[in-house]
């Protein structure tokens, strides 16, 4: 199937002209990412295909936005938790070494601004609902799904492995949810630390 874009339209022309320079951080090509799933999710669900004509691309880039997610809100916690990122986790394509790393971040500043119970638990939840996805994804393998073998030279699948996308787009959801907000989630608290720091700096 080959969709074209046709070009000699100014409508069509200005519509698929990217502006790639306006996206200068992770957590906006997070949320692309992001939008692009649903909209192959929503296409799919419309035209009645089946998930395995894009079920690798689909996952990784499920995946690949989960990585960019947990960098982001690395970059923007730090302010608060002063903890800073390992080059060894900076630089980590592995899903289940960010995922702990966003958990010190997240304790420090429970223990530190004293979070109430509703947020903690409310972070807990989607924590482990996104443990069980990234199960589901392949916690440590930076080539699942991007290539059929991995580095040495081995089927990175089964043959007869399956992967029930619903269930996998439902904790990709609670992901999404926990990368997106977790900074809306505190502001409460981290607002009220940035207001007694600059009264400090005030005086």
């Amino acid at each position: 199937m080959i969709e074209r874009i046709e070009k000699k339209n100014k409508q069509i022309e200005y519509q698929f002209t990217a502006h790639i320079g306006f996206v200068d951080n992770d957590m906006v090509l997070f949320s692309q990412y992001n939008f692009a799933i649903n909209i192959i999710i929503k296409f799919l669900k419309e035209e009645s295909f089946g998930i395995d004509v894009v079920s690798h691309p689909v996952l990784y880039m499920m995946r690949h936005s989960l990585e960019l997610g947990y960098k982001a809100n690395f970059e923007y916690l730090k302010k608060y938790s002063n903890l800073e990122t390992p080059p060894k986790v900076a630089k980590s394509h592995k899903l289940n070494i960010l995922q702990s790393h966003l958990k010190e971040h997240f304790d420090k500043l429970s223990f530190t601004l004293n979070f109430d119970n509703k947020i903690n638990d409310e972070f807990k939840k989607l924590f482990v609902s996104t443990g069980t996805l990234i199960k589901y994804l392949g916690s440590g393998e930076a080539s699942a799904f991007r290539y059929t073998r991995d580095f040495n030279e081995n089927s990175i699948f089964e043959k007869k492995e399956k992967r029930d996308i619903g269930n996998i787009k439902e904790l990709y959801d609670n992901a999404v949810t926990m990368l997106s907000y977790t900074a809306d989630l505190i502001a409460p608290y981290t607002d009220y630390y940035d207001l007694m720091n600059s009264q400090t700096d005030n005086n």
